[in-house]
């Protein structure tokens, strides 16, 4: 099979969900969803960011025991 008759037949396949989506909605076939919405969640942190705020709370709670009667 050519890439050109399986780009037709993917392009076919994509046209016909979306035909039916906005037919029928999306209850009835395959929902259209943006996969990169992330408007509602808080962005993911960096290794980097995670250890420097370890790092922070370590060097805060060291910094309480020096002055300890204990």
């Amino acid at each position: 099979m050519s890439f050109g008759k399986s780009f037709e037949r993917e392009l076919g396949k994509n046209t016909g969900k979306w035909v039916s989506n906005v037919i029928f909605g999306d209850g009835h076939s395959t929902p259209y969803r943006r996969v990169g919405s992330t408007q509602h969640r808080e962005p993911r942190r960096t290794q980097a960011e995670l250890r420097h705020e370890l790092e922070s709370q370590r060097i805060a709670a060291d910094g309480r025991n020096v002055n300890s009667p204990y």
